[in-house]
């Protein structure tokens, strides 16, 4: 039975963190491959050691057999990672280089909480980040559409904030979406998730309104005043017809 070594490219494995404390890795091969048996060994710089990951599970979309296993680290490993795989005919393994476990973060999607209107009709969008360890370390890019899931506009936030002033068109409505990585500098590693959609509407400035609405607000309005300026012409009428006919009357007494 033949042997082979690879590197880890070749079954598109990826390890990441999302709280510092354990490890998945991911690798992907085709359906054709259900046959072959695939084992995931770690070693870490703390245990000079291979052990088995013990938690293997997989799933397959459409041609694509995804599997991912994980197991415990801390922040200050190093870990190493092979993958064996076997079938009757060969055996390969895919070896990935020795990495950090502080350079491999990829959080949980964070969870935009609420948002909140101000003067001027914008808007403040608040969330939650996904790890407390990461406050401070963190970037965001905020994502918006008026259509739900079409037409995204993406805002990068660099800054160590859990919130954001967006100045949008006002009188609309707007899907948002976050996502957040590490910045680079303490922890490096990859974009979540999007979060859930928040759908958020920013109100008009006070005073203005849309022209197609402003006129369904002042037409009534119009005919208020037009019908109260026909009864105060018609209430100066008679009171000019009324004091016409009292001079007229005076007039015949004096003569």
């Amino acid at each position: 039975m033949s042997s082979f070594i690879f590197r880890s490219g070749e079954i598109n494995l990826r390890c990441s963190t999302a709280d510092l404390q354990s490890i998945t890795c991911q690798w992907k091969v085709n359906k054709t491959e259900a046959d072959t048996l695939y084992s995931l060994y770690y070693q870490t710089s703390r245990e000079l050691v291979w052990k088995i990951c013990g938690n293997q599970r997989n799933s397959t979309i459409g041609y694509t057999i995804i599997y991912r296993c994980t197991f415990a680290t801390s922040d200050v490993n190093e870990t190493s990672i092979i993958v064996n795989a076997s079938n009757p005919y060969y055996t390969q393994t895919f070896y990935e280089e020795h990495f950090r476990t502080d350079n491999v973060v990829r959080p949980d999607a964070p969870r935009i909480v609420k948002t909140v209107s101000t003067v001027g009709g914008k808007l403040r969008l608040i969330w939650e980040p996904p790890i407390t360890k990461l406050l401070g370390h963190m970037i965001y890019q905020i994502r918006y559409s008026e259509q739900n899931g079409t037409s995204w506009k993406t805002l990068l936030i660099q800054k160590q904030l859990q919130s954001e002033m967006l100045d949008l068109p006002h009188s609309k409505t707007y899907y948002m979406q976050l996502r957040t990585k590490p910045n680079g500098i303490k922890y490096k590693g990859f974009w979540s998730s999007w979060s859930d959609t928040f759908t958020a509407t920013i109100p008009g400035p006070m005073g203005k309104c849309e022209p197609y609405k402003c006129s369904r607000l002042i037409f009534p309005f119009v005919i208020i005043v037009a019908k109260m300026s026909i009864t105060f012409a018609n209430l100066l009428l008679n009171i000019y017809f009324n004091l016409k006919i009292l001079i007229q009357t005076a007039a015949q007494f004096e003569i």
